[in-house]
């Protein structure tokens, strides 16, 4: 590339930069998670990848289910999953003792939905919260690194 050309390159680029800011802005990760069941009433929540890196994360799910409804639920993990605090009388999460919980909600059998967050580092429980599917394994602990 002749000197001329370089030149205008990073002219452009540095202009560019003036007004755009000094940061580029960065798109979101997409994280693609799927619920489903493994059979003898074992259920289970496969991720994409992981770990993922601070930012904003777009969480794309599905329900491979051809007959259960589940639900998508992301909080912040303070203890080991068999310490989350749980209702054995509803079979649930109490979900009120969490940290920083998000919702997606109700996903229908072959269903799918998305949400965006802006995540912390920090280690995070993917979950379905729907009567007795956390205690059958419908869990899985996400690692957001710095």
């Amino acid at each position: 590339m002749p000197l001329s050309h370089r030149c205008a390159a990073v002219l452009g680029l540095s202009l560019m930069t003036t007004a755009f800011g000094s940061g580029l802005a960065i798109a979101a990760q997409t994280l693609h998670v799927d619920l489903m069941e493994r059979g003898n009433g074992q259920m289970m929540i496969k991720t994409s990848a992981e770990p993922l890196k601070a930012g904003k994360v777009t969480f794309d799910v599905a329900n491979k289910s051809h007959d259960i409804e589940h639900e998508f639920l992301i909080a912040r993990l303070t203890v080991t999953p068999d310490k989350v605090p749980y209702d054995e009388t509803r079979g649930k999460v109490r979900e009120d003792d969490l940290k920083e919980l998000h919702e997606l909600g109700d996903i229908d059998a072959g269903k799918t939905g998305t949400m965006t967050l802006d995540l912390k580092p920090g280690k995070y429980l993917l979950f379905c919260n729907l009567p007795g599917h956390y205690k059958a394994g419908m869990y899985r602990v996400l690692t957001v690194t710095k």
